[in-house]
């Protein structure tokens, strides 16, 4: 599974869309096998989707993702969970083992679910 994280530094971006660059990792079996930075900077929301789409990334782990840019995502399969914080490498090893904690805010899930 491939997972994303837009960056401000070494934290998690406060917004996707203004992120300069990003983590990609590979997940398999719990673990972080594989990571690189990619350089996004200049370009707008729509490409970056259409970025990762082709990278084949599953989950964006974001700050704030913007309501109008979540239709996008999910209409190619990216799952969106946005209120996250802190360091990004911490947040993908947590989420790799699992333990977000419940009340992260998802895109991807139904309404009414």
């Amino acid at each position: 599974m491939r997972v994303v994280v837009p960056l401000f530094g070494s934290e998690v971006a406060p917004r996707f869309r203004f992120a300069r660059q990003m983590l990609l990792a590979e997940i398999e079996r719990g673990q972080i096998v594989a990571r690189q930075r990619l350089q996004v900077d200049g370009l707008g929301w729509p490409d970056r989707i259409r970025l990762l789409e082709r990278l084949g990334v599953s989950v964006i782990l974001s700050g704030g993702f913007a309501r109008f840019q979540r239709p996008m995502a999910t209409a190619r399969g990216i799952r969106v969970i946005w209120g996250l914080g802190g360091d990004a490498e911490q947040l993908l090893v947590a989420y790799a083992k699992e333990q977000l904690r419940s009340e992260r805010h998802e895109c991807a899930r139904p309404i009414g679910s």
